[in-house]
């Protein structure tokens, strides 16, 4: 496991952990991928063929349906398809190229990964071909929630539907969430060349400040589940900093 990999999931657990009794899921899904589009500016550096008109707009609408609303299987298929010279939505002038999970690993504990960072890649040098990856913030944090948002469906795919409610399921879900909240985590905190360093440091600095600020009472609180663990076998839900969310279908993490 890399460092600042491990740094970012110790200092989730032990921030959440301190304030687990406290948290309210909030009501809202904070992410809803058919809502999600990335809007054109009209001064992109556009692929020959589709500066403007009617192909310039249906470059945008593909681009937005393939990030978004294409399972992640079928983008795989298409990405497949696109390497080989297939006729096909992977004929679009997209980059496809893709170096898979940078910030954590491609496959925690056989939970498959892959397909979601390849999609994230895809985003995101698409998105820096086109001019607006250092000023598109906003555009940089939709990609990135879909990257979770990926994730969350391989989980689902790999434990099942409802795995919330089986026991042993369960169990399992809950561990592909917290490798997927992490890997997210680690990305969004970790990233550097993509981000300022201002922000970098302003979310790193945020990040250790509460750390260390929770730190005694989340110490505390581990040991406390601990002993849980050992009357009743409660561990997880004692200790987790990650929350199922009915209205998302997801398990998300505490203060997404």
């Amino acid at each position: 496991m890399r460092f600042p990999y491990f740094v970012t999931f110790l200092a989730l657990c032990c921030s959440a952990a301190a304030k687990h009794k406290n948290y309210r899921m909030p009501e809202e899904c904070p992410f809803q991928k058919e809502r999600a589009v990335i809007t054109p500016w009209g001064n992109e550096t556009m692929p020959p063929g589709y500066e403007d008109g009617e192909n310039y707009l249906a470059y945008w609408h593909d681009f937005n349906e393939l990030l978004f609303r294409t399972p992640a299987v079928h983008f795989e298929t298409i990405r497949r398809e696109s390497q080989h010279g297939a006729k096909g939505m992977g004929e679009l002038p997209f980059i496809w190229t893709s170096k898979g999970c940078r910030y954590g690993p491609d496959r925690p504990e056989s939970f498959d990964f892959k397909p979601a960072c390849n999609r994230h890649e895809f985003g995101y040098r698409t998105l820096r071909a086109l001019g607006r990856f250092e000023e598109d913030h906003a555009a940089r944090e939709m990609i990135d929630k879909n990257y979770l948002w990926d994730m969350a469906d391989i989980c689902e795919t790999v434990t099942g539907p409802d795995a919330w409610k089986n026991l042993r399921r369960k169990s399992k879900y809950r561990r592909c969430a917290m490798w997927a909240n992490t890997n997210y985590m680690t990305m969004r905190m970790w990233g550097g060349k993509h981000r300022s360093a201002k922000q970098n440091l302003k979310d790193m600095g945020a990040a250790t400040k509460a750390g260390w600020r929770t730190f005694r009472q989340g110490i505390v609180h581990v040991f406390r589940s601990m002993f849980k663990y050992i009357t009743n076998y409660n561990l997880w839900d004692n200790m987790t900093p990650f929350k199922y969310h009915p209205i998302c279908g997801k398990i998300l993490m505490i203060d997404w």
